[in-house]
């Protein structure tokens, strides 16, 4: 019994924190509802869809990293829990940063080639790169709600998720009002560049002191290697690229290509690394 009750405030601030994510996460798709036309309200339905792939790719990590996360604090070998939680993080900004940098800096093209709908493309250019940019550093900057998770200690995460939601609700309105659907993409990318920026640093220094030093080199080093794939790529479709959505298709596929490529040769280690901790005590 004793066991039973201590786990209620865990699940009930694991929910309460959903509960305010939902409500954030939404908040702009109700209020653009009421002013975009039927037909905009349409394409930034497909703007949400595609920026939302975001979190979705990293569901699966997540899945396998929190139960050995929290295996590893349960036994105290917390040195290598953190280890597990760098590697883990990288490998996730390893993947999303390319795809991020495809989305936003060709997503005119993506749309075009997905839609067959020039409209539909011209209209998603301003607003779909700050929402593919926003929901990489939202769910990179997830990661160390996964560090407290994994630590059954969410009181601090709690107050952050009820801080960060009194402080954005007002923004976006304020966006939504004043400057429609482009306002609230810049919005939704300062906001969650702002969190990724601050609060793992805070949260790093209360559950994984000495941590952030590294863990920031790591995402650097990632941003800055996908910047340059984006120097070499972008020569490469206007080549490939033409008027068919085939080819638009084909340069953006080669662009992702490099962009992966030149980030996974930099993160082979962190890859390997990453593999041996997720699966050493399995065999």
């Amino acid at each position: 019994m004793g066991s039973r009750k201590a786990c209620i405030p865990f699940a009930a601030s694991l929910s309460f924190t959903s509960i305010l994510w939902i409500a954030l996460t939404q908040l702009d798709k109700v209020l653009l509802s009421k002013i975009l036309l039927l037909r905009e309200y349409g394409y930034f339905s497909l703007v949400a869809l595609i920026s939302g792939s975001m979190m979705i790719l990293t569901n699966p990590l997540v899945q396998t990293l929190l139960p050995r996360m929290t295996r590893l604090t349960a036994q105290g070998r917390i040195a290598e829990m953190h280890h597990l939680y760098r590697n883990a993080t990288s490998f996730a900004c390893s993947i999303l940063s390319p795809l991020a940098a495809v989305i936003a800096f060709h997503a005119q093209d993506l749309v075009f080639a997905w839609t067959g709908d020039q409209e539909a493309a011209d209209w998603s250019r301003s607003v779909l790169p700050w929402y593919a940019l926003g929901s990489a550093a939202a769910a990179i900057g997830a990661f160390p709600f996964y560090l407290q998770y994994a630590q059954g200690r969410l009181r601090m995460h709690m107050w952050y998720s009820v801080l960060s939601t009194l402080l954005s609700i007002p923004i976006i309105v304020a966006a939504t009002v004043h400057y429609g659907a482009q306002g609230v993409a810049l919005t939704w990318f300062g906001l969650h560049l702002t969190a990724f920026i601050v609060w793992p640093a805070i949260a790093h220094s209360h559950f994984a002191p000495g941590l952030h030093s590294p863990w920031t080199q790591d995402m650097f080093r990632i941003v800055i290697v996908t910047a340059a794939g984006l120097l070499i790529s972008d020569p490469l479709l206007k080549v490939i690229a033409s008027d068919n959505r085939f080819d638009i298709f084909l340069g953006l596929a080669v662009c992702g290509a490099v962009y992966l490529t030149l980030v996974a040769i930099t993160s082979r280690p962190v890859t390997l690394k990453l593999y041996v901790l997720l699966t050493k005590e399995r065999t």
